[in-house]
């Protein structure tokens, strides 16, 4: 499937992003903040995560991902989630691949990731609707180095650290 193809694939949604490493002063915000507990599978040979989402206030749910390949440059990746049922989870859960384990602090602009497993990091990332919000964007004081795009900082990287 071509990039064009994924563009006009009314299935896919455009993701505009940017992430960047944490470097303290977080303890006050996340203590007010939404959680969520998730576990990443990257499954091997492909561009698919499998994801379960736990929370204390709503019921587990998973899914599987597929995030396409952004060009240079582009400020943007397409995304694709098809929602599963727990035994479609299991069964998928049986194919090869590494795991990272975080928690997620969702803060009023952005969210915090804070990985535990294979090694502990914290990421904070905001999504945005336009390329235009996302380019005027002034991080915060916490954060440090911004690594969008940056394939050696992905999900898929951090859990392959431990494989």
């Amino acid at each position: 499937m071509s990039r064009e193809d994924i563009v006009s694939d009314k299935y896919a949604r455009l993701e505009i992003e940017r992430r960047w490493i944490v470097i303290g002063g977080i303890a006050d915000l996340i203590a007010s903040a939404t959680v969520l507990d998730l576990e990443d599978r990257y499954i091997s040979g492909t561009q698919l995560r499998l994801r379960a989402v736990s929370s204390a206030d709503a019921p587990p749910r998973w899914k599987l991902c597929k995030k396409y390949p952004r060009r240079d440059g582009d400020p943007f990746e397409f995304i694709t989630n098809v929602y599963l049922t727990e035994a479609e989870f299991r069964l998928l859960s049986a194919l090869p691949g590494v795991v990272a384990r975080k928690r997620r602090y969702r803060l009023a602009v952005g969210s915090l990731d804070v990985y535990s497993f294979p090694q502990t990091s914290a990421v904070f990332e905001v999504e945005f609707d336009t390329v235009a919000q996302a380019a005027s964007f002034v991080p915060p004081s916490f954060v440090g180095q911004e690594i969008t795009g940056r394939a050696s900082s992905s999900g898929a990287a951090l859990a392959g650290a431990a494989a």
